[in-house]
């Protein structure tokens, strides 16, 4: 082989070799940016639908916060069970479009044991309505609902940043506490 074809297989391959670097390079930056690109549309989707929920999970806490109370007091009428479960139902078809897979599927056995348990009763009467195991059944599907919409809120993951699940119950919450508590009563 003469000399200029080397020369020029050497210069060819330094090109290819160059724009296999370039190309390696682009692609790469590529993918950083479009990493960044969506974090960043995740963040900004994150912050409008808390703002979203913020508007409107207070007035369904509320709502169940409410009912609870009456719950626990074991004051109920038809009439208030009539009521609520057609404001829960409304807010649901409202506002269930924000909720989170978990939310709504605990919105969802909610309404549906409230149905199924409650309202469709065909003999609820203020014996029925006292009943303590559908009672207790009801304040916990409450608690659950409650504490699911805080999650969503991040309420939890912000008081207790080393939370590594979704607090479901009250009884759990407590759990949680009970040694903050004890340390804090400990150095009083």
């Amino acid at each position: 082989m003469s000399k200029e074809v080397i020369v020029s297989l050497i210069s060819l391959m330094g090109v290819i070799v160059s724009i296999c670097v370039s190309l390696f390079v682009s692609l790469r930056q590529t993918g950083i940016e479009l990493q960044k690109l969506r974090a960043e549309i995740k963040k900004s989707y994150v912050g409008k639908l808390h703002e979203e929920r913020l508007k409107f999970y207070p007035e369904i806490y509320f709502l169940l916060s409410d009912f609870a109370k009456k719950v626990d007091k074991r004051y109920l009428t038809k009439e208030e069970i009539h009521s609520f479960d057609a404001k829960i139902n409304e807010l649901d078809s409202k506002y269930s479009i924000y909720f989170s897979a978990q939310t709504g599927n605990i919105a969802y056995r909610f309404r549906r044991f409230l149905a199924d348990s409650i309202i469709r009763d065909q003999d609820l009467n203020k014996e029925n309505l006292r009943n303590s195991e559908i009672l207790r059944n009801l304040c916990k599907k409450i608690g659950e609902f409650e504490l699911s919409l805080k999650s969503d809120l991040g309420i939890y993951v912000i008081e207790f940043d080393n939370l590594s699940k979704k607090i479901s119950s009250y009884g759990q919450l407590n759990k949680i506490l009970e040694p903050e508590s004890k340390n804090t009563r400990s150095q009083n």
